[in-house]
């Protein structure tokens, strides 16, 4: 790297407010999660371009861009140039107060990098910049010269307000459930986005906006679904990695994720997602991110003290959870979860419960293949909700239990993150395996009809009657509930099975020493959920 450069790093700050700003009424509401996410990579990248042309960079100079940041590096810039980044930010700001009602912030940091080793400080001092920013994120679009601009202060008005969102005008119509309603030209948009998606394989972004195409920052979005993209689009990105036509204007990262479909190559919604589950009706609402990212950050430019190799770091972690996640769920078993954001460091998914919870297992088992060299880790929470649940609510609760995840030490654990949390506990991933193990055994036996499945709760109000103080004399009530209710100690076969189980949670129930007895309460709650009929 030459002395000399400048570096500009933009955060797309507010990205779940926007994300998840989609109401449950009015049906599509995983059509209008499929926009709202493809609109936020979009974003980004266009609030990236508009940097870049502003100072007359190229893309040679992104260093990386995903999940809402981007890092640009360049020649040096004098002070005219810096105040066309400041206009340009200033622009974009605008266009996300008014369009998407403030959910959306854009903050814009800019740094002299004097020489290459100087990298790491430099960064330092650009996120100290950036923070400052992203504290008053409208100063720049309701304030000029220390005045306030008042005109900018006053709403338009709301009569009548959009049926679905309610925050813009009413001006278009649309029927997507049978029923016409009024919308702003927002939600319009998403519904048609979130409809043409599956069947698109490229987008393509316009110097301006047309009739034909959704204003994004200026910049006009038109979705492709033929073979080749329009020659007048100034930047293209394809839908997915079968996409193979390269060229100075395609940005090869794939923004599409996996959308299930129906045996009419329909999307799949929420509802009929989940009646895809093993036993109860529930969707798994999964939330993965990677641990310790900045510190692994740190290490790289300590290691290089080049932005380059940082940048590099960030795309592979990147590509792994975009597309290389993405692949994996092209694969038959895998292909009826739906993929909400997937990107930077972080995975968000909806499925039924029991694939969501055997592909959270899977992701990390490759994830570890890829970075355990590099020291990362990654931690995941899933909450297990009814299909009709607001997809905001359903988020809330899954990040609750993300972080407890990261920050709350599992049974028989050193330290906290490399874990998953879910069915009311925390463990370490290498647990993983016993739980999932002793849950599918106790499934099998109750459908075999080996165990009643009234057993289950029996157990499961023992287990957790273990924590209380005042519980009494819980492992006595287990001992005579197994010498009154199962099969002797001479039993055969499955029979014989079930016993020796009982048998050894008995001997470790005090104590709880091995996994199957301090995970009991997930390893059964799991059972319950799975062998309970669809219709209960």
């Amino acid at each position: 790297m030459n002395p000399g450069q400048t570096m500009i790093l933009g955060d797309l700050s507010g990205l779940q407010d926007f994300l998840f700003d989609v109401s449950a009424e009015g049906g599509g509401q995983a059509r209008r999660l499929r926009a709202r996410s493809v609109t936020i990579s979009l974003l980004a990248e266009c609030a990236a371009r508009r940097i870049l042309d502003a100072v007359g960079w190229g893309r040679q100079d992104v260093i990386f861009s995903s999940a809402g940041k981007f890092l640009l590096v360049g020649s040096h810039l004098q002070q005219e140039n810096i105040a066309a980044v400041k206009s340009a930010a200033r622009e974009a700001a605008n266009w996300l107060l008014v369009e998407t009602c403030g959910s959306l912030r854009l903050a814009i940091a800019t740094c002299n990098l004097p020489s290459p080793m100087s990298a790491t400080s430099s960064l330092d001092t650009l996120h100290q910049h950036l923070h400052r920013q992203k504290l008053q994120p409208w100063a720049n679009c309701v304030a000029d010269s220390g005045l306030w601009k008042t005109d900018k202060m006053v709403l338009p008005s709301l009569s009548p307000p959009c049926e679905l969102c309610r925050r813009r005008p009413a001006g278009k119509t649309f029927n997507d459930d049978s029923v016409n309603r009024k919308i702003c030209h927002r939600c319009y948009g998403d519904l048609q986005l979130g409809r043409d998606l599956p069947s698109t394989r490229w987008l393509e972004i316009f110097a301006e906006p047309n009739q034909e195409t959704l204003d994004l920052l200026g910049f006009g979005l038109r979705t492709n679904a033929q073979e080749s993209f329009t020659e007048e689009s100034v930047e293209v990105f394809p839908t997915t990695s079968q996409c193979k036509i390269n060229g100075p204007k395609v940005v090869s990262r794939p923004l599409l994720r996996n959308v299930p479909k129906d045996k009419h190559g329909q999307p799949i919604e929420f509802k009929e997602l989940a009646a895809h589950s093993f036993g109860m009706p529930l969707l798994g609402v999964l939330k993965m991110d990677a641990d310790n990212m900045g510190t692994a950050f740190r290490h790289v430019l300590e290691k290089s003290q080049d932005l380059h190799s940082l940048g590099e770091f960030s795309k592979r972690v990147d590509k792994f959870l975009s597309t290389t996640v993405n692949n994996m769920l092209a694969l038959p078993k895998w292909n009826i979860l739906y993929v909400i954001f997937s990107g930077g460091d972080d995975l968000f998914l909806v499925g039924p419960w029991d694939k969501a919870f055997d592909f959270a297992a899977e992701v990390r088992r490759r994830f570890n293949e890829e970075f355990s060299k590099d020291g990362l880790t990654i931690s995941a929470g899933m909450a297990m909700i009814k299909p009709t649940i607001p997809i905001r609510d359903a988020s809330e609760q899954a990040d609750l239990l993300l972080d407890r995840a990261k920050t709350e030490t599992a049974p028989g654990g050193k330290n906290s993150k490399d874990q998953f949390c879910v069915f009311g506990q925390v463990w370490k991933w290498h647990d993983h395996e016993i739980i999932a193990r002793n849950a599918g055994r106790l499934v099998s036996w109750v459908q075999e009809r080996i165990m009643p499945r009234g057993w289950l709760h029996t157990f499961l109000e023992l287990a957790e009657a273990r924590e209380k103080v005042d519980a009494g004399p819980v492992t006595a009530r287990l001992a005579y509930h197994i010498g009154r209710n199962f099969p002797p100690r001479n039993a055969f076969g499955p029979r014989g099975e079930l016993r020796n189980w009982a048998e050894s949670l008995l001997d470790d129930f005090d104590e709880a020493r091995h996994p199957e007895t301090r995970f009991l309460p997930t390893i059964l709650r799991y059972a319950l959920t799975a062998t309970r009929s669809p219709k209960g």
